[in-house]
């Protein structure tokens, strides 16, 4: 005749305790960082893809995140960059001289417009900006609008800084 075994005969290692059935706290804590890191990374991404956040608002974050490479680029190169945005369709490229007759393109995209956001300001659908690496600059105002939102976007001449009012 067979008897029957315990738990402690079974191997379960905790004496007379019977067998965890869940998750340790270090276990749920990892999923929960996988988690939030995945979620960190999804949403900005899936907002763009879907068109969350595009408007004036956005557009004037981008121009202000250009003109912020181009300061950078100037300081941390020792020679001016320029920021040359056309109005009409919202391209943009960042350049610094290489030499006396060509330029180097350190970045170019196109601001995120709606059919509704109109750019203006500039001379003849152009507008540019340009650092030096001492910290001053040279800019030509560029107002966002869409319906009733509007942003005016300028840089001070002597200290660079960006600024962004709603007129």
């Amino acid at each position: 005749m067979r008897l029957p075994m315990t738990l402690a005969a079974q191997g379960t290692g905790r004496g007379n305790h019977p067998p965890w059935l869940g998750f340790t706290l270090v276990e749920v804590l990892v999923v929960l960082l996988i988690v939030a890191i995945s979620a960190a990374v999804a949403v900005p991404n899936l907002a763009r893809a879907t068109g969350g956040g595009a408007g004036a608002g956005a557009v004037a974050r981008d121009l202000v995140e250009a003109y912020h490479a181009a300061r950078d680029a100037a300081a941390s190169r020792g020679v001016p960059a320029t920021v040359t945005l056309e109005l009409r369709s919202g391209s943009y490229w960042i350049s610094t001289p290489r030499s006396a007759a060509a330029e180097d393109t350190l970045r170019h995209g196109t601001l995120p417009l709606t059919p509704s956001t109109r750019l203006s300001g500039g001379r003849d659908g152009w507008a540019e900006t340009m650092f030096d690496p001492l910290g001053r600059s040279r800019n030509e105002p560029v107002t966002v609008a869409e319906g009733e939102d509007r942003y005016e976007i300028t840089v001070d001449a002597w200290t660079a800084a960006v600024d962004v009012r709603r007129p």
